[in-house]
């Protein structure tokens, strides 16, 4: 059975690629000034929650999330965020409401669906994993590339 892919491990692996340290404190400050200056902007708070889940502050990129959430309720890139958030905390019955919700909101979207497949083989629900997998690789044929999708290799 594959295990989840550490998706933030591989967020951090490719902000640090792209060459220059990254300071993530000054980042941070700068996105919680943005979210203040700019309170009704979902992007700002979701944008915040993926900076916090970069240093491992779980618990700021949930609020943050759920605050994103709370302002644009269909902002499809925001529910699947908190999936992955929750995917990774270990609770994935929350974590799969919030891939569906994603899928209600844009049903082409590959990646919550492939995670929902890694949902169902956390399950063991191999027939529903399998399904989802190959929903997932028929919208973004790039999922079943190792190059790509390094959750393949696990």
């Amino acid at each position: 059975m594959l295990k989840p892919a550490p998706l933030f491990a591989l967020l951090l692996t490719a902000a640090v690629a792209v060459g220059a340290p990254v300071n993530y404190g000054a980042a941070i400050e700068r996105q919680r000034a943005r979210v203040t200056a700019e309170p009704t902007n979902a992007g700002a708070r979701n944008d915040l929650g993926n900076l916090l889940v970069l240093v491992g502050d779980f618990a700021g990129a949930e609020a943050a999330y759920r605050e994103a959430i709370a302002i644009e309720p269909k902002r499809a890139a925001t529910h699947f965020n908190l999936g992955l958030l929750l995917q990774e905390r270990g609770d994935h019955a929350t974590a799969m409401l919030q891939f569906r919700k994603t899928i209600d909101l844009a049903p082409d979207h590959a990646w919550a669906r492939y995670q929902m497949g890694v949902t169902y083989a956390h399950w063991h629900l191999k027939a529903l994993a399998v399904r989802a997998y190959s929903q997932a690789i028929a919208l973004d044929p790039r999922l079943g590339d190792p190059r790509y999708n390094p959750h393949l290799i696990a």
